[in-house]
């Protein structure tokens, strides 16, 4: 798998800007080096990217990531950092990004995952209502 330098970029953008400059992406990468402290984090990236219609590419290891890649139809997950899980990976993020429905898809594990009110408020109120009964 080679990519060549003109078809990707990196840049630094204002934060009001980031949603936009990711929705003209066609897929996000989130690697993120396995450790004992990432195995109960949830990186904040794959959600803003999702929410952005944009696939994902993920490590698994990672906290929720190998749950999500099973709950969404927008997320594609590599076990190895080798060659040949590089180039499998890269062949199905490619066909997620060529499909005319990705965006909704992405978009609608974001919501499912990752919103914070019919989500996050939810399990937080349980929580919280399980630590003091």
């Amino acid at each position: 798998m080679n990519i060549a330098p003109a078809d990707f970029s990196v840049t630094s953008v204002r934060a009001k800007d980031v949603p936009s400059y990711l929705s003209a992406a066609d897929a996000g990468l989130s690697f993120i080096k396995p450790c004992f402290s990432k195995l109960a984090s949830s990186p904040t990236k794959n959600g803003e990217y999702l929410a952005c219609g944009l696939p994902i590419l993920i490590n698994s290891g990672i906290g929720d990531s190998d749950s999500l890649t099973h709950e969404s139809q927008a997320a594609i997950l590599i076990d190895d950092f080798t060659e040949q899980d590089f180039d499998g990976a890269w062949n199905a993020i490619q066909e997620l990004a060529d499909d005319p429905n990705i965006k909704a898809k992405a978009r609608a594990t974001a919501e499912k995952v990752f919103d914070l009110n019919s989500v996050g408020a939810a399990r937080y109120a349980c929580l919280y209502e399980t630590l003091l009964t």
